[in-house]
């Protein structure tokens, strides 16, 4: 077993003298890589050795410097130059900071220089609000937003709404009529662009006849209030400026006895107060209710003894309140 055991040991060491004994790679085929430029879109590297004989590389040529596979690879980049802001106009767009490769003309973001964008998407435009107030009002508009840039194909943020005496702002529109609504929620940035704000007037007189804004659960509507004192034909509107007419006012023409012929309700007004038309005896033909009222309030034609015929629009008639058709010769 000793025999062994030291043979075992013999063999050993003859083993790693001979190992010890062999001599170093000398790198004799070494290949060189030349360096290789890179570009825009292509991985460059720079100049390097290996030897096929001990799988090894180096910097130098005399491999004694030796680098990890790959270390010479150089990424592809870009030669940036940069565009600033410059701020969009009335009468020129312009355009958010970015940069741009001066090989390749791609152009990066400002913040991020590794994220490709288009040339379009640095484009800016102007939004202006135009306060657009009606002639009659002399009062300043208060809260005006001030126009600002936006990138091409952007949403507008929705400003805060302006105020003006004697009118309720009726929203952004793209023409100065006001018949072409904005729609901040849909409709992006594509040129410059000009908002005109709607003014709806708190009261309105046409006609002779007045009207006066309300709120009915968060929509605008008007409500005929009254006339004046010289008008004897009654003309009554079913909408102004694109806002319904759907009320008549309590007592709003209670004892003009000067109105006469012809009465119309439009079909907008859904309810006719009290004593509206109380005493009006000089009406002397026929009075037409629109299809769309649905209430007649007390005694709104009492004593209107002249018309001559009463004729619902409706294929439901209103409800009527007491005395409605008190002293007339139409039937209720």
């Amino acid at each position: 077993m000793k025999k062994t055991l030291l043979l075992l040991l013999c063999l050993v060491l003859v083993f790693t003298s001979i190992i010890s004994c062999e001599s170093p790679c000398a790198h004799a085929d070494k290949q060189m890589h030349p360096a290789v430029a890179a570009t825009c879109t292509q991985q460059g590297s720079s100049a390097y050795y290996s030897c096929p004989s001990c799988g090894k590389y180096f910097s130098d040529e005399s491999c004694t410097q030796e680098i990890a596979k790959d270390s010479w690879i150089i990424i592809p980049s870009h030669t940036l130059i940069d565009h600033p802001e410059v701020a969009a106009t009335k009468e020129n767009p312009g355009n958010i900071a970015y940069k741009e490769c001066s090989v390749c003309h791609k152009y990066f973001d400002n913040v991020d220089p590794l994220k490709e964008i288009t040339l379009d998407s640095t484009i800016t435009y102007a939004v202006i609000y135009n306060e657009n107030k009606p002639g009659e009002i002399s009062a300043t508009v208060a809260n005006m937003p001030q126009g600002a840039s936006y990138q091409s194909g952007s949403l507008i943020t929705k400003p805060d709404s302006p105020t003006l005496t004697d009118c309720v702002f009726g929203g952004w529109y793209t023409d100065s009529g006001c018949t072409k609504a904005f729609d901040f929620t849909q409709t992006k940035v594509t040129s410059t662009l000009t908002l005109y704000a709607k003014w709806i007037l708190s009261s309105v007189v046409k006609d002779g006849v007045q009207y006066a804004l309300f709120d009915n659960n968060g929509v605008s509507e008007y409500e005929i209030i009254g006339c004046s004192d010289d008008i004897v034909e009654l003309i009554l509107l079913a909408e102004i400026d694109g806002i319904p007419v759907t009320k008549i006012a309590d007592n709003a023409f209670s004892n003009k006895s000067q109105l006469t012929g012809d009465l119309t309700i439009p079909d907008s007004v859904t309810s006719i107060g009290v004593n509206a038309f109380f005493g009006c005896k000089g009406f002397d033909k026929t009075l037409t209710i629109g299809n769309s009222v649905a209430s007649i309030g007390n005694y709104a034609f009492y004593g209107c003894s002249g018309f001559t015929d009463l004729v619902y629009k409706g294929e439901v008639k209103p409800t009527l309140g007491t005395d409605v058709f008190w002293g007339c010769q139409i039937g209720q």
